[in-house]
């Protein structure tokens, strides 16, 4: 099955995830409040420099009469798979200072790291009262080994998985060390389809970022065709391509574009290539002449010297024919 592989892979299933599982991933992170809704990501601060949030949303406390919920903070999710340094922190204190300033609420940062954060820096001052202390998350090899096992028995035994054993399959593959990345990745591509996971929609959408982390985690083509055609991807597919377009729809056919003109410039190039060895061709006809000019004319030469008389008949016609071949 030929998909597409989305640019900038662990930041393209945060912003998926945010979009697809919304509550259950604020939940399946164990981050404070209760799901409220989503704001928009993008950061223009007064010097017009810009930014963009993985995912910014807000959470609220239950009123215990009405049943409501009452926003009260906002919450920075952010994607980590590199290290986080001083210069992630700034980055990250500006989008607290823009949104707790557009929105009027508190922000709270929280970060999802691929590596162990215990030598991350732990706080940024933006002033002396104003400090930002993010709350890293991170899974252990051995954590995330555990869940493994924990789904593939009960897939085994077709046992309904809870919502957060569902998004463990999404998860896992996404925040295994590499070490482990490609073969806890064929393991859980192998057992996703009889997966007992009843929300269909939830389904496809942890069909849509194993997916990724197929083609992300597995570098062998066959074995990543393999593995999407044991998920039965097929039968996502129309979803798939709404779904990714509605995302990424500006940067594929942006890309798209590209491809298309690369296309159209190696054709031309294919074109003056053509041409090229047709002169080439043309041209070591015409050297292959003259040699045979040249080795006809050394054999002339040859012949003369072997004569002790010029004078004879014989001299004379091989004479002629070496002045005719000039």
């Amino acid at each position: 099955m030929k998909v597409k592989k989305p640019f900038h892979t662990y930041d393209a299933t945060m912003k998926y995830s945010s979009m697809a599982f919304r509550k259950r991933q604020h939940q399946y992170l164990g981050l404070p409040g209760k799901y409220c809704r989503r704001y928009p990501t993008e950061v223009v601060l007064r010097n017009m420099e810009t930014g963009r949030m993985d995912e910014l949303y807000s959470v609220g406390k239950k009123d215990e009469l009405t049943g409501k919920l009452t926003e009260y903070m906002l919450i920075d999710l952010e994607d980590e798979s590199e290290n986080v340094v001083e210069k992630t922190l700034k980055k990250f204190a500006k989008y607290k200072t823009f949104g707790s300033f557009i929105y009027s609420l508190p922000m709270y940062t929280a970060v999802t790291c691929k590596k162990n954060y215990i030598n991350f820096p732990k706080e940024y001052k933006i002033t002396e009262t104003d400090i930002i202390r993010p709350h890293y998350i991170h899974f252990s090899d051995d954590e995330l080994w555990e869940k493994c096992e924990n789904v593939i028995n009960k897939v085994k035994q077709n046992i309904k998985l809870s919502d957060n054993e569902a998004l463990d399959i999404a998860f896992i593959p996404k925040y295994i060390s590499q070490k482990y990345a490609s073969q806890i990745t064929e393991s859980l591509a192998q057992v996703f389809s009889k997966s007992n996971i009843p929300d269909e929609e939830l389904k496809r959408d942890i069909a849509v970022i194993l997916m990724t982390m197929v083609l992300k985690n597995i570098p062998d083509i066959e074995k990543q065709n393999k593995l999407l055609e044991a998920m039965k991807m097929r039968k996502y597919k129309d979803d798939m391509e709404e779904i990714v377009y509605s995302i990424y729809g500006e940067e594929l056919e942006k890309k798209d574009q590209e491809i298309e003109q690369q296309n159209q410039k190696l054709i031309e190039k294919d074109a003056e290539l053509t041409k090229k060895d047709a002169k080439l061709t043309e041209k070591n006809a015409e050297i292959t002449e003259k040699n045979a000019e040249i080795n006809q004319y050394k054999k002339g030469i040859e012949q003369l010297k072997s004569l002790d008389d010029l004078n004879t008949p014989q001299a004379q016609k091989i004479i002629n024919t070496l002045l005719l071949q000039k």
